[in-house]
């Protein structure tokens, strides 16, 4: 989908293509200097590679615990974690993080699993106290790469070196609230910037003169690759067992069946 910031990517060279139903920046003319970028600098992403769901109602921690394969009822406000949602025989439907925050969770899914994930956790809410609401903020910019937290400091006066991963914190971006996510989608230092959709050029500008490169989605995917990450619905599906496919991290063997 078209917004504000697609005239800056076109004038910083973006070429694009359509990967996973969705139009995605490929590349801005260099695949070679986008990946040394991301592995030994700072990489620039437009983060509509990712989707935010809202989730809401008295019910949403018992509800959500479970539904995914993490344990949701762990958490405390400002932490996260990474999860799957898998079928009932253990299969992937596809993998997410997990954003707790006072009143509701934030739930964070690659974008072209998003409206599939969607629909199945609304199949299951009987006479659960839980709602599933559009975002006030979404994913503007994703930083990638060693240099990532300087760059976020730079830009944006925003300290999140110390941020466990995926823990989150509010920050102020271009004089707008917004939130920062201590994710990576590369295996290395990394962060997610969210906040209106309107100020996705002034995020993007202000991260870029602090010195992040643009980078697309085929630099990108060399280096998730490269550190054995797998994406949903191109490297694991509902033909794969959650344990088959790299996603230790996003289950807990304690909370009973995952």
């Amino acid at each position: 989908m078209a917004n504000s910031l697609d005239p800056i990517l076109d004038a910083a060279g973006a070429r694009r293509d359509t990967r996973c139903g969705l139009a995605t920046v490929t590349d801005y003319g260099s695949v070679a200097a986008e990946h040394a970028a991301l592995r030994s600098a700072c990489g620039l992403l437009d983060a509509r590679l990712r989707a935010f769901v809202r989730v809401v109602g008295d019910d949403r921690t018992r509800f959500l615990q479970g539904m995914l394969s993490n344990d949701v009822a762990a958490l405390a406000p400002g932490g996260g974690i990474h999860a799957a949602m898998l079928t009932v025989q253990g299969r992937v439907v596809t993998d997410l993080r997990v954003y707790v925050l006072d009143d509701e969770i934030w739930l964070d899914f690659p974008a072209h699993r998003r409206d599939d994930a969607l629909a199945t956790l609304g199949r299951y809410v009987v006479a659960d106290d839980v709602e599933f609401i559009e975002p006030e903020v979404v994913p503007l910019v994703a930083l990638e790469g060693p240099e990532a937290a300087a760059v976020l400091q730079r830009g944006f006066g925003c300290d999140a070196a110390a941020l466990a991963p995926f823990a989150h914190a509010a920050c102020t971006l271009d004089g707008a609230a917004g939130r920062v996510f201590a994710v990576d989608h590369a295996g290395q230092c990394g962060f997610l910037l969210a906040g209106p959709e309107a100020r996705a050029p002034q995020v993007w500008e202000r991260a870029s003169a602090a010195g992040a490169r643009p980078v697309g989605a085929d630099a990108l995917a060399i280096v998730r690759v490269e550190a054995g990450i797998p994406l949903a619905g191109v490297d694991m599906d509902e033909d794969n067992l959650a344990p088959e496919v790299g996603l230790a991290d996003a289950i807990s063997f304690r909370k009973g069946c995952y």
